[in-house]
């Protein structure tokens, strides 16, 4: 096989694979999204499946407290927004939504906060998530890639590898789901500024938890950042963020409330 005709195949592969993966608002179900995310809250409450939830419920409540401006900006008014407190592995900073107003914020990354704003714009993105309908497309691709028998976590070797391998419909289903998963991140960054703004805190402030991450993890956890990766560089959205606050010009920055310096306590 010439290296021309393998160059159109990935390119047809890639094509087939968009226009498959650009249908899924339409091919996803929110009835299976609002299944899985309440799958996930019951597992949290009755801590299910190593899913640990924080014991100080006070800790839990103040951070619902915080949250529900928040998700009084979304669109999705049908939904009942519950956000839940995670005990984690210190190490382990993150916060995920699982859909259908449902999402979870590890106790560790409170403790990376320096303010009560990083914390509202990581509830903002994550909300983000769930006001672009971003886990009902990722069932939905997930679904898509398992029917060809590909693995949506497969590490960035294992596709170098398949694509020396001619196994070009593979790549391209994978890298146009990645490709996806990276503008979804975009979104739901732009979510987060506006309901700042929209919550009396200062969008300008935004980026600082991103800019946190970058410096506390020395850019390593996006180091290998390319078309096969699921988030976009730090740097990058860095940018993007400070680019939107800037529309929205200069607000004071809003105080910490008592419910923040509760959840700080809490973790310490």
């Amino acid at each position: 096989m010439t290296r021309a005709h393998s160059r159109r195949q990935l390119i047809g592969s890639l094509l087939a694979g968009g226009v498959a993966l650009q249908a899924a608002p339409l091919w996803a179900s929110e009835a299976e999204e609002a299944s899985y995310a309440e799958a996930w809250w019951e597992a949290y409450l009755a801590g299910k499946q190593g899913v640990v939830r924080h014991p100080d419920r006070a800790a839990e409540a103040a951070l619902q407290a915080i949250a529900a401006p928040l998700c009084r900006v979304s669109t999705r008014r049908n939904l009942e927004w519950r956000v839940g407190l995670l005990k984690v592995d210190p190490r382990n900073v993150n916060a995920f939504a699982v859909g259908s107003g449902v999402f979870f914020v590890h106790d560790a990354l409170l403790s990376w906060c320096t303010s009560e704003t990083d914390l509202a714009a990581v509830i903002g993105h994550e909300i983000g998530h769930i006001e672009h309908r971003h886990i009902i497309k990722r069932m939905f691709a997930t679904q898509f890639l398992q029917r060809h028998g590909i693995d949506p976590n497969v590490g960035v070797a294992d596709l170098a590898q398949a694509l020396r391998n001619g196994m070009h419909s593979i790549v391209a289903d994978e890298v146009i789901y990645r490709s996806y998963e990276r503008q979804w991140e975009y979104q739901a960054d732009a979510f987060a500024v506006r309901s700042l703004e929209a919550t009396g805190y200062d969008p300008a402030q935004a980026a600082v938890m991103f800019e946190t991450l970058q410096k506390r993890r020395n850019g390593k956890a996006d180091v290998n950042t390319c078309i096969a990766n699921t988030h976009p560089q730090y740097a990058d959205r860095i940018a993007r963020i400070q680019a939107l606050a800037r529309g929205y010009g200069a607000r004071p920055r809003k105080a910490d409330s008592a419910n923040f310096r509760r959840l700080m306590e809490a973790v310490g």
